[in-house]
C-alpha cells in the first residue's frame, strides 16, 4: 500500500478515537458506576473545542509545521489520558471532565493539522482514496475506543484504558516524528517563493460564510439533527443498561456491529450520490425514514420487557436501523454543506488554492529539481528553454485542437443533413435531395475544395 496512504489511515485513526471513547464508551461507563443522567447530559457539553475550531484553526496553518502541531496535540493527549489514568469519575467527575475537555481540544488542533498533511501529501487523482481512508479509519479508530475498550471494560479498568491510550498516542507520535512522507510538508514556501502573509481573520471568515446563501439554513439543520441524533445514540443504549444489558454486550452490539453499519450506510450514502446529484429530495426521504424508525424505537422504550428475548433483539436491530440511515443521512449532508461552500466567495476557499500550489510545487521539486542551477532565471538561457517549451506545447496542443475542429464540422454537417430529410419531408433516396445534403456538407467539410463542388453541383 502506498506509505502515504498508510500515514494518513494512522493519523485519522488516532483522531477518532476520542471521539469514540466519549460517545460510545464514557456514557455508558458513567451510567454503570452510577452517575445521574444529568451529569452524563453534562458530558455533551465537552465537545465545545469542536465547536470553537476555527478560533485556532488559523494559527494551527500559519505558524510552525503540520508535524511539530501533530507532536505537540498527541502529546497533550498523552499527559490527558496519564492524568484521567490517576483518577475515577465516581469520586473525582469534575477533573475527569476537564481532563476529557482538553483531549477534546488537542484532538480538535490535531484534526486541522492531519487535513493539512492531507492537503500537502494527495495528489487530485488520490482524494477519493484519501476521503475513504479518511471516514474509515476515523471510524475503526472510533470502534476501538469506544465499543472494543468498553467490551473489555469489566477485565481492564478505568486506570489501565487510559493507560493504553497514551500508549497507542506515544507509538503515534513517534511514527509522526520518522515519517519521511511528512517532510513534504515541512517548510513548503508560498508560489512566488516568498513567506506567507499571516493575515488570516477567522471572524471576517464568519462574515464571508454567514452571507453565503443557504448557509443558515444549512447550519440549523444541523446542529438540529446532530442535537437529535446524539440523544437517540446515547440514552438509548442507556436505558437498555438499566434494563439488563451489560456494558460488554453494548459495548459490542451497540459499539462494534453498530459501527460497522455506519461505515455502511455512509458507503451506500456516496454510492448514491454518485448516481444522483441532488442530495436534498434523497435526504427528505431519508429523514421520513429516519423519523419512523425512531417512533419505532420510541414505542419499544414503552412496551419493553426485561425478560422476553424478543425485544432484546428487537432493541438491537433498531440500534443496527438507526446507525445505517445515520450513515446515510450523514454522507448527504456533508454533500449539501459541501454545495453550500462551494457558493462561497473564492477569498475564503482556500483549501483548493493551497491544494493546486502545493501540488504544482512538489511536481517542480521532483521532477525539474536542476531547473535553477541549469537555466538561471533572467539568464539568455532560461529565455531560450521557455521558448522550446512553449513552441512545444503549442504542437501538442494543435492535437487536440485540429481534432476539436474535425468534431465539430461533422456534427455540423450532420445537422445540415438532418435538417434538410425533416424540411423536405422525402425519403433520403431521392436524387435532389442527395445532391443537396452532398453539396452542403462538401462546403463544411471540405470549403477549399472547389473541384469537388463543381462535380457535386454537375450532377
Amino acid at each position: 500500500m502506498n506509505s502515504k496512504y498508510v500515514l494518513l489511515g494512522g493519523l485519522y485513526f488516532v483522531q477518532g478515537m476520542p471521539y469514540g471513547l466519549q460517545s460510545g464508551l464514557l456514557p455508558i461507563y458513567l451510567r454503570s458506576v452510577g452517575l445521574s443522567f444529568s451529569k452524563i447530559s453534562l458530558a455533551k457539553m465537552l465537545y465545545l473545542p469542536w465547536i470553537l475550531k476555527m478560533l485556532w484553526a488559523p494559527l494551527v496553518d500559519q505558524y510552525r509545521t503540520k508535524q511539530t502541531w501533530l507532536v505537540l496535540s498527541m502529546s497533550g493527549l498523552v499527559l490527558a489520558c496519564l492524568a484521567c489514568a490517576t483518577m475515577s469519575p465516581e469520586t473525582n467527575f469534575l477533573p475527569v471532565a476537564a481532563m476529557l475537555l482538553l483531549m477534546n481540544f488537542f484532538a480538535s488542533v490535531q484534526d486541522i493539522a492531519v487535513d493539512g498533511v492531507a492537503i500537502g501529501l494527495l495528489w487530485q487523482d488520490e482524494i477519493g482514496y484519501g476521503n475513504t481512508i479518511q471516514v474509515v479509519a476515523y471510524k475503526l479508530g472510533s470502534m476501538l475506543a469506544g465499543g472494543g475498550l468498553l467490551t473489555l471494560m469489566h477485565l481492564l479498568g478505568w486506570g489501565v484504558l487510559f493507560l493504553l491510550l497514551a500508549i497507542i498516542y506515544l507509538l503515534a507520535i513517534l511514527y509522526v516524528w520518522s515519517a519521511p512522507e511528512l517532510q513534504l510538508t515541512l517548510g513548503r514556501p508560498s508560489q512566488d517563493g516568498q513567506p506567507r502573509t499571516r493575515t488570516f481573520n477567522p471572524w471576517r471568515i464568519l462574515q464571508e460564510l454567514l452571507r453565503v446563501p443557504g448557509t443558515l439554513w444549512t447550519t440549523g439543520f444541523v446542529l438540529l439533527y446532530k442535537l437529535g441524533e446524539q440523544g437517540t445514540t446515547t440514552m438509548f443504549p442507556l436505558f437498555l443498561l438499566d434494563h439488563g444489558f451489560s456494558t460488554q454486550q453494548l459495548g459490542f452490539w451497540n459499539g462494534v456491529v453498530a459501527m460497522v453499519f455506519s461505515i455502511t450506510g455512509s458507503s451506500l450514502g456516496g454510492q448514491l450520490m454518485s448516481k444522483q446529484r441532488q442530495p436534498l429530495s434523497l435526504l427528505k426521504a431519508l429523514l421520513l425514514l429516519r423519523f419512523c424508525s425512531l417512533n419505532l424505537q420510541t414505542f419499544l422504550v414503552f412496551i419493553y420487557d426485561d425478560g422476553v428475548s424478543l425485544f432484546k433483539g428487537a432493541a438491537i436491530l433498531s440500534i443496527c436501523v438507526q446507525h445505517f440511515i445515520g450513515g446515510l443521512i450523514t454522507t448527504l449532508a456533508f454533500s449539501i454543506m459541501m454545495q453550500c461552500t462551494q457558493r462561497a466567495d473564492g477569498s475564503i476557499q482556500t483549501c483548493i488554492s493551497q491544494f493546486k500550489s502545493s501540488n504544482l510545487q512538489r511536481h517542480f521539486a521532483s521532477s525539474h529539481a536542476h531547473m535553477d542551477q541549469e537555466f538561471p532565471q533572467g539568464s539568455e538561457l532560461c529565455t531560450l528553454k521557455m521558448k522550446t517549451l512553449k513552441n512545444q506545447t503549442d504542437v501538442e496542443a494543435q492535437v487536440f485542437t485540429r481534432f476539436a475542429n474535425r468534431s465539430q464540422t461533422v456534427t455540423l454537417g450532420s445537422s445540415y443533413v438532418a435538417w434538410h430529410i425533416a424540411h423536405v419531408k422525402k425519403p433520403y433516396s431521392e436524387g435532389e435531395l442527395i445532391k443537396m445534403c452532398l453539396t452542403d456538407v462538401i462546403s463544411i467539410l471540405s470549403p477549399e475544395n472547389k473541384n469537388l463542388q463543381k462535380k457535386i453541383s454537375g450532377l
